[in-house]
């Protein structure tokens, strides 16, 4: 509930990285990328982002039922990286 404050829970028909949102101002579903960063937001606000990462980490390492199989993709945080001011501007949209 506390998540769909935020993000609605309709199929929005888009594209993963479009950034869209729907007529309340939300994005369409926790599935697009508009989405996945309303939720990411909501994880742990009040820690450092270092702690908030290293809880996403645990979480996905428990998930994956303690395989090491998880771990951070230089290349792909690079290639983010270089995409970011879309994401910015997308995240203080949704302020």
């Amino acid at each position: 509930e506390t998540v769909h404050k935020y993000v609605g829970k309709e199929s929005s028909g888009r594209e993963f990285n479009e950034f869209s949102l729907n007529e309340q101002g939300k994005p369409y579903n926790p599935a697009i990328i508009s989405g996945a960063l309303a939720v990411v937001s909501l994880i742990k606000p009040e820690e450092s982002n270092e702690e908030r990462f290293a809880f996403i980490r645990s979480q996905w390492r428990r998930l994956s039922l303690g395989f090491e199989c998880v771990q951070f993709d230089e290349e792909a945080y690079e290639m983010e990286k270089a995409a970011i001011t879309r994401k910015w501007t997308l995240g203080y949209l949704l302020l």
